[in-house]
């Protein structure tokens, strides 16, 4: 198999003409079908092509980097998950000043008044002490999320994914957290009053002293 990334990979499809089609073969050949690909107005080809570019060594890194800058937030979000999960310093350290941005982006826009940040990709993103009350987080990735002392009062967190999140602090009295999975979480002394509950998974969640005055359950 050639190490070349400008070559057609052995599951790659090829520009008709020249050479047939390998058997399996799933798209244009090479790093060059895939940038081809990823020029595509359609969001879930430039996906597609995301998954495709990271065979292609440094010059696939090189096109997922640049795809956290895509026109379509689906893409972008696509990007930074695809990125998450390679060990590399550089991509690291790419993602964590792109999170940087996004968060003061996000805090910014807060504070001028937007609210619906309805299936933000905030994965592993420092809100700590952050005032984000009433805001429409429906659907957010907040995976690993650091949200010590935020503010969450009154925030729609219907659906949203808080796997690993540390919420010690955090204010969420009338939030809405409806469908969250919250099992094992530790919500002693916590304040729910107001919070609707409703379908949320509290299973081994400690509730010691949390104060569910007036919550949906």
């Amino acid at each position: 198999m050639t190490n070349n990334p400008n070559e057609p990979r052995i599951d790659d499809a090829v520009l008709g003409g020249t050479a047939p089609a390998p058997a399996g073969g799933v798209v244009l050949g090479g790093i060059e079908g895939v940038k081809r690909r990823f020029a595509s107005a359609f969001v879930e080809q430039r996906k597609t092509a995301l998954v495709e570019a990271l065979k292609y060594g440094e010059a696939g890194l090189d096109l997922a980097i640049a795809a956290l800058n895509d026109r379509s937030k689906q893409v972008s979000n696509a990007a930074y998950l695809l990125l998450r999960n390679e060990d590399n310093p550089k991509i690291q350290q790419t993602l964590n000043t792109y999170l940087a941005q996004k968060i003061l982006i996000i805090l910014r826009d807060y504070r001028n008044g937007k609210r619906n940040f309805v299936k933000a990709e905030l994965s592993g993103a420092d809100l700590s002490g952050a005032d984000l009350s009433g805001a429409n987080l429906r659907w957010a990735n907040l995976r690993w999320a650091n949200l010590r002392g935020a503010i969450l009062s009154e925030a729609n967190l219907s659906g949203a994914n808080l796997s690993g999140a540390d919420l010690s602090g955090a204010n969420l009295s009338g939030a809405n957290l409806s469908g969250v999975n919250l099992s094992g979480f530790d919500l002693s002394g916590f304040d729910l009053s107001g919070a609707n509950l409703s379908e949320a998974n509290l299973r081994g969640a400690n509730l010691i002293d949390a104060d569910l005055s007036g919550a949906k359950r």
